[in-house]
């Protein structure tokens, strides 16, 4: 905790920061020899071009001159020092003025993120550093004045009165003979942040962005996950001991959204222990830098003149900062009916952040079209089956009109099917059963989205055929379902299946594989496929089994029926597993990846069982993944290094975007999606996270089946792609 108190009292208002040089010591002889001097910064998005954020002030000199500021372009831009060098703007000069010397960044700077400034001053020479990245240099000339080293040390830097929303940390004077890095990576700043690229379990997203939850009457009311992290200056997790608050506000205003008037009801429930709470009297503890959790909503937007929310979320104890708070998308919070409106209009369904699998592999065929099965939400595919059982019962072979493709529960189907040979025969298969792919049109990347967060949120956008895909995946399910009754499995539990999150998923795959065997797994994962309309849920229920098995193995030869182990024991038992499930035989698992495991599984110096199945359940599908031999020889090449270790997106984003700019277009690196754990259909795929032709960073899920398909080395495969041109880097590093 005292670290955490020192930590509060470094930071400050921009307009209340100051540093002083009075312990600077420049030799007249040794003109090399200076200092240097680092400070974070972090600016609102109030924060205009042309403001100065630090000035210079010195008792011998009237008026104040600038130090750092923004430019025209919103550019970090520094000037030299006031006392030692002959170029220093001149006292009482205006900003911004044209003709004086300074040093510039390349890009913007960022708003509503930390920024690291450093700058290396010697009696001849200025150097600009950007998050340890020197990006200018000047030569200067000295001042004439003969105290320049005493007037220096007069010298105090100050923030700008008021002018800019701002807030400062940790500003350090130090020998030039320690690298501004090694100080960049000793104390750095936190922030709150929540990914919201990619869709969360129990959230649909609409086309204009918002995300559209279940709530209203507790017997509607749907949960939803959220995980908020607490991050460093570099994006990576940090470990503090701090509980975090969430709550409901208007998307508008931020003002909290009012208690019901009919029972006083919370309007935002937390699910605790199989209990409910109001999320205002429950805070959660950060495990390893995240915070998780499982909401609803029990206010609908209908009661609040259909007003948008948003979930806040803030540090329980602390006090409070902007950087230390977080919002999630605007929620539009709708009744079970209205959703059900929703899901049986006419028009398709249009899914921007939605997660890249449902289904990961939609592929184009030799006819430009798409080969695969349409992947909705599975409770809205649920519904359906369901509305529709009746009507498939009473006349399975009925034409539909277009009325009924309309009205019917039907995806927005455009064609009419008036006769039956106009009816497309779909099957929902995985892809390496798909054998008319196009040999001269290779398609390794996954969808078609141009958006910035593609791979964790990549949209599946169906077909003109959609409604009458999905009656002929209907009618199949019922079919399968009416003359496999022999399964221990039954329809109520696919059902089920279906509507849960991720984590009671892997509760009824551990019931049900009590009594199940493989034929039974392996129907129920068709059954699945066909209830979702997405056939990539199957890998996930076919290697149930022997996760589970071998995972419960491997606990015991870890625990000796102990509840916690020590981390450190942990470690080479699970680096041998890993190895033997990977076929890896010359690549293990760095610091580094351990660390991301330890982060995966949320656990300090101590592994408890749940913390142990959180590790387990997503490093075993990559582990599968590896052991593939195609995937093998990339990951045991180390150079070049086509797959790095196990990196966190913010670690690939950062690699791919330094202070000089973001890399050349083309450039990529492969990655496994640390949010993705089994029973989740993307498990163990990989992620491309590439620079595109318009400089943003992209983010797409890799069809692996298509490189066996081909018959070709993968690597050749991803830069015959106009996307991919060269493969990054990641520089991580070292783990203290």
């Amino acid at each position: 905790m005292g670290n955490e108190r020192d930590s509060e009292e470094k930071y400050c208002r921009l307009s209340d920061a100051k540093i002083s040089l009075e312990s600077v010591s420049l030799e007249e002889k040794d003109e090399k020899r200076g200092f240097s001097l680092g400070f974070w910064i972090y600016l609102s998005n109030s924060a205009r071009p042309c403001s100065v954020l630090l000035h210079q002030i010195n008792p011998k000199v009237e008026g104040d001159v600038p130090f750092v500021a923004l430019n025209e372009e919103s550019k970090l831009i520094i000037f030299p020092l006031l006392g030692l060098h002959e170029e220093a703007p001149c006292p009482g000069s205006l900003f911004p003025s044209r003709g004086v010397t300074h040093l510039s960044a390349s890009n913007p700077c960022p708003s509503e993120k930390w920024v690291h400034i450093g700058c290396q001053v010697t009696q001849r020479y200025m150097c600009l550093h950007i998050n340890a990245i020197m990006v200018d240099g000047t030569s200067l000339p000295l001042s004439n004045a003969r105290n320049r080293r005493y007037s220096l040390r007069l010298t105090t830097l100050v923030g700008n009165k008021g002018n800019v929303e701002g807030y400062f940390y940790n500003s350090q004077v130090w020998s030039s003979s320690v690298s501004i890095k090694s100080q960049y990576t000793k104390d750095q700043p936190v922030r709150l942040f929540l990914d919201n690229s990619s869709l969360p379990d129990g959230v649909e997203a609409g086309p204009d962005g918002v995300w559209n939850i279940v709530g209203g009457k507790p017997s509607c009311r749907r949960n939803f996950s959220l995980e908020v992290l607490l991050l460093n200056g570099i994006g990576q997790p940090v470990c503090r001991d701090m509980e975090i608050m969430a709550s409901l506000v208007y998307a508008d205003n931020g003002a909290p959204v009012e208690n019901s008037r009919d029972d006083g009801e919370d309007p935002l429930l937390l699910s605790c222990d199989g209990m409910e709470y109001p999320s205002t009297n429950r805070p959660v503890p950060l495990v390893r830098g995240r915070a998780a959790f499982k909401l609803k909503v029990a206010k609908l937007s209908s009661k609040c003149d259909n007003r948008l929310f948003r979930v806040f979320f803030y540090p329980f104890s602390t006090q409070r900062y902007p950087f230390l708070e977080t919002y999630s998308q605007p929620i539009r919070c709708i009744s079970r009916s209205k959703q059900n409106q929703r899901t049986t209009g006419s028009g398709r369904k249009i899914l921007p952040t939605q997660p890249p699998c449902e289904n990961p592999s939609l592929q184009k065929t030799s006819n430009g079209h798409n080969n695969g099965g349409t992947c909705g939400l599975k409770t809205e595919a649920s519904r359906e089956i369901q509305n529709q059982t009746q009507t498939l019962n009473q006349n399975p072979n009925q034409q539909h009109s277009p009325n009924q493709h309309e009205n019917g529960g039907q995806n927005g189907a455009a064609e009419k099917f008036d006769q039956p040979e106009k009816r497309p025969k779909i099957e929902c298969k995985m892809p390496m059963e798909q054998k008319d792919a196009n040999e001269n049109s290779p398609v390794v990347l996954n969808g078609t989205s141009s958006n910035a967060e593609e791979a964790e949120s990549n949209p599946l956008s169906g077909s003109d055929s959609d409604g009458a895909n999905k009656a002929t995946m209907l009618r199949e399910a019922l079919e399968a379902t009416r003359f496999g009754a022999s399964s221990t499995l039954d329809d109520a539990l696919v059902f089920r299946y279906c509507l849960e999150g991720m984590l009671e998923r892997s509760v009824i795959l551990r019931e049900a594989l009590s009594t199940a065997s493989n034929d039974d797994m392996a129907d129920f994962a068709k059954r699945v496929g066909l209830y979702t309309g997405c056939s990539h849920h199957r890998n996930q229920l076919l290697m149930a089994k022997k996760l589970i098995e071998e995972g419960d193995e491997t606990w015991t030869s870890i625990s000796f029926n102990k509840t916690r182990v020590l981390w450190s024991c942990v470690i080479p038992e699970i680096v041998k597993k890993f190895m033997f499930i990977s076929h890896s035989s010359n690549r293990g698992l760095s610091e580094q990846d351990i660390e991301v495991l330890r982060g995966i599984a949320g656990c300090s110096e101590e592994l408890g069982r749940e913390d142990f199945e959180r590790l387990w359940y997503w490093m075993y599908p990559v582990a599968l993944t590896l052991a593939r031999e195609r995937i093998n020889k990339l990951w045991e090449c180390l150079v070049p290094r086509w797959i790095e270790g196990f990196i966190t997106k913010e670690e690939a984003e950062n690699a791919l975007r330094s202070p000089k700019g973001p890399e050349k277009p083309g450039t990529f690196l492969l990655r496994f999606p640390t949010s993705r754990s089994w029973p989740h259909p993307d498990a163990g795929n990989l992620v491309i996270s590439y620079v595109g032709s318009d400089l943003m960073i992209h983010h797409k899920l890799l069809a692996l089946d298509y490189s066996d398909e081909r018959g070709e080395e993968l690597q050749h495969l991803l830069l015959e792609e106009p996307e991919l041109t060269q493969l990054g880097r990641v520089i991580r590093p070292e783990v203290s």
